[in-house]
């Protein structure tokens, strides 16, 4: 196990990665349902009653972004990751 501690502020630039994670970590982190592509792996939209609407290819399977993690202030923030491979 690597443990790496640091300071850190949450930039915003929209360069973000993201990590790949299922349904109940999803809501766990971000405290709400998944909603749209951006909180979905895959997906396509499709028409419905003249809208557009996105289905999810997999609903088990949701993303994260440093910001669902960190927030959105741009206030300076501690960090500690510690990384376990399976």
């Amino acid at each position: 196990m690597k443990t790496i501690k640091f300071k850190a502020v949450n930039s915003g630039d929209g360069e973000s990665f993201c990590f790949d994670v299922d349904r109940e970590t999803f809501t766990l982190i971000t405290g709400r349902e998944p909603e749209d592509w951006m909180d979905y792996q895959s997906g396509e939209y499709v028409g419905q009653d003249d809208e557009l609407m996105f289905v999810s290819s997999d609903p088990n399977k949701c993303r994260v972004y440093p910001n669902d993690i960190f927030g959105h202030s741009g206030e300076e923030v501690e960090i500690e990751v510690k990384v376990m491979t399976l």
